[in-house]
């Protein structure tokens, strides 16, 4: 072994052992992963500020880190745009004008606050002198220039703004409140000193609830997106949750479930809503204390018989087991043998097992608001918390699914803080000051059960609208597939711009984007092991994706169509890809090789799914049935026949035993696989398939039609609930 060069440097070191690293990943010599001796003569400040460039630059993808690179030394952008859209609202009609004003408030003071947090200060002063009198009518007061005779040193740019006398007399709570506000910012020209009023920390650190209707919804989204006013579509989609408060189904309560509640007052319930959802609710909120013990006393007269028979079962049983034991003619009373008892309670735990075993439980709908984006594909995090939605309009939006509960967006909790990697919400469980302790015990059950029907009717369980997530942005065509990782905090994202783009969660920012594909991706899947995504394009070729590289690992390449569905085997050894020529292809990961193709369908297969066992593969598309696949054998095994449209998404559950698919007309069918027909001597699979497609009814345990007009996409998640994503 020779000796070290003594002139060698510590650099030197690290550099030859940063090209042997570099070698053995196999990473030639272009890559941006060798530029090692930039990086090595950085010193640590350096290296810290260059990486709070980046961030910054790649904050550029969300709507949420936009507004300031827009917003500095163009504040008239923020100008020219709030008058445009003050001109058309009030260009509208009397009431919809009304219903547009009360948006003026709100948006007034945010954009207020973020020329402020961009540094403009005398634009912002501008800016809200100029508009000020939208909200109400103002007595704009002048404060004398600072000079040294009143102990200024400094000119200040704050002016004191005092809103007339008749603007303060309306008993608008709302409005009081706005115009509480505005004066508290009129007098503060930095950011800092803003917030640190509680107030404005509080305006700031949730998103305003607003109720309105949806004609006020489509007409704002039609006038902004016509004229492209982003900051205004940024201020709406971060700090405002547009509730619309008409044509909402009410949610049906356990009662109605359960035939409790009469006609009487389904007619009152309908009756509050037909008076405007927030109303309505406030006006349940505030009856629930005024009606007592006569609401439960009325309910108790409509309970069910049998009812009253389960509260005196276990005096009744001990009564007629004492009259049988006396009756003449049996004898002397003989005790209940131990071993008879031994046996029922045998005998019921077995039946209870069996009972669960076979129950099917019902799935959770999930409906997401379209408003003509194009929904084309919505997935749910591992934690069930979370969903994301990608649109054709290039947007990615995502939700928290119990918004219910939560008190507001929070910019200001840490990230070690927060209960998921993808939390938006503030969600501290602590009821607020306002709201009614139901968990008190002051309050009967009847109370906690009406509190709880007011908050359903509140926050429309299950139905998200564009106005209640986040929107990212980043790809420049139309998203067609998305999900979260299984593995780490992110979530991947490919689309008709021929990219893939990976998320990450703590910030939302786009962590890297992968180009090989020469056309639009279609589809795409993650590895079972992780490290590894596999997309198929329009370039009729599948391709091997590794998170560390930014070109593809392997190119499959055998399709004379579009490949349109994709799917990782469980082991993560194989890949199976479906295509627009009629065929079904499996793969060796690995090495690129072609194991089987099945060419039994007859049209476009858009949607694949491996039995979690590995070894069965169904594939469905265009045509209303789903084939079963013996991947062992290389034959299929069945049809499912009973859609009567095409099938978009498929689902197997964790045991093998059902398999979930869904249908674009919005119904879904719940097949018991362990009752297809055995696999005959014959070798012919059309006969197989036949003998199987013909018992294929039999086979169908659940047969339901959902609210959703199109259903997009079907899973199980880790608590084994089927979910079911639509529009």
């Amino acid at each position: 072994m020779s000796l070290p060069n003594a002139k060698t440097s510590k650099n030197d070191y690290l550099r030859q052992a940063l090209g042997i690293l570099l070698k053995q990943k196999n990473y030639v010599s272009n890559e941006r992963f060798r530029r090692s001796d930039f990086l090595l003569m950085q010193s640590k400040n350096q290296f810290v500020v260059n990486k709070m460039l980046d961030a910054d630059l790649h904050g550029g993808n969300t709507f949420t880190y936009s507004n300031v690179q827009v917003i500095t030394n163009n504040q008239h952008t923020v100008d020219q745009q709030f008058g445009r859209f003050s001109q058309f609202v009030e260009a509208q009609p009397e009431a919809l004008r009304n219903e547009m004003k009360r948006f003026y408030a709100p948006m007034l003071c945010h954009l207020y606050l973020e020329l402020l947090k961009a540094r403009e200060p005398k634009g912002a002063v501008d800016f809200l002198k100029k508009y000020v009198h939208l909200v109400a009518p103002v007595d704009l007061y002048d404060a004398p220039l600072p000079t040294k005779i009143n102990g200024c040193s400094a000119p200040d740019l704050a002016c004191q703004i005092r809103f007339a006398r008749e603007a303060q007399d309306t008993g608008d709570a709302e409005l009081e409140y706005f115009m509480k506000l505005v004066q508290i910012l009129s007098g503060c020209t930095k950011l800092e000193m803003a917030e640190a009023d509680a107030t404005v920390a509080h305006f700031r650190a949730s998103k305003y609830e607003m109720h309105t209707t949806s004609q006020v919804v489509d007409t704002m989204c039609a006038y902004l997106q016509r004229r492209g006013h982003v900051l205004i579509m940024n201020l709406i989609y971060t700090w405002l949750h547009v509730q619309i408060v008409d044509n909402e189904q009410r949610a049906f309560s356990e009662d109605h479930l359960l035939g409790l509640e009469g006609a009487d007052e389904e007619d009152a319930l309908d009756g509050d809503d037909d008076g405007g959802g927030a109303e309505g609710t406030t006006a349940m909120l505030s009856n629930i204390q005024s009606r007592g013990r006569s609401s439960q006393d009325q309910k108790n007269s409509k309970k069910r018989s049998a009812e009253e028979s389960i509260v005196k079962l276990e005096a009744d049983i001990k009564t007629e087991v004492a009259e049988d034991e006396m009756k003449p003619g049996i004898g002397a009373p003989v005790p209940p043998s131990r071993a008879n008892i031994e046996d029922c309670l045998l005998t019921l735990r077995a039946t209870t097992n069996q009972v669960l075993k076979t129950q099917v439980e019902l799935p959770r709908f999930l409906k997401i608001s379209d408003r003509s984006r194009g929904l084309t594909t919505a997935h749910v995090d591992g934690n069930e918390c979370h969903m994301l939605a990608g649109f054709e309009n290039s947007a990615l939006q995502l939700w928290q699914l119990n918004e219910h509960s939560c008190r507001g967006k929070s910019f200001y909790r840490l990230h070690q803080q927060s209960e998921c990697s993808w939390e938006l919400n503030n969600c501290t469980g602590q009821p607020e000051e306002d709201l009614v302790d139901v968990s008190s015990t002051k309050y009967s059950e009847e109370d906690r059960r009406d509190y709880c029907k007011a908050e359903r009717s509140k926050f429309a369980e299950n139905s998200y609208n564009e106005f209640g997530g986040l929107l990212l942005r980043g790809h420049t065509r139309g998203v067609t597939n998305a999900r979260f990782s299984a593995h780490y905090p992110l979530f991947y994202s490919v689309s008709k711009d021929s990219t893939l783009r990976c998320w990450r969660a703590h910030n939302l920012q786009c962590a890297a984007i992968y180009r090989s594909h020469n056309y639009p991706i279609w589809c795409m899947d993650e590895s079972p092991v992780g490290q590894y995504v596999v997309t198929g394009s329009k370039d009729l070729t599948a391709r091997l994706w590794s998170l560390e590289r930014e070109h593809a690992l392997i190119i499959y390449a055998g399709h004379t169509q579009d490949v349109e569905s994709i799917a990782f085997h469980p082991n993560g050894n194989y890949i199976a890809t479906g295509s627009a020529d009629h065929s079904v292809r499996l793969w060796c990961a690995t090495s690129g090789k072609l194991m089987r193709i099945f060419s039994d369908c007859r049209q476009a297969v858009t949607n694949l799914a491996f039995s979690p066992d590995g070894k069965m593969l169904a594939a469905a598309g265009e045509e209303p049935k789903v084939r079963i696949f013996d991947l062992a054998a290389g034959i299929q095994l069945a049809e499912l026949k009973d859609h009567s449209a095409s099938v978009s998404s498929l689902a197997w559950n964790l045991h093998n035993q059902h398999l979930a698919t869904v249908c674009t007309d919005g119904s879904l069918r719940l097949w018991d696989i362990k009752k297809l027909t055995a696999l005959g001597d014959n070798s012919s699979s059309s006969s197989t398939s036949y003998s199987s497609s013909s018992s294929a009814t039999t086979n169908r345990l659940l047969s339901m039609n959902s609210s959703c007009q199109r259903l997009v996409n079907a899973f199980y998640g880790r608590s084994r609930t089927l979910y079911c994503i639509g529009t």
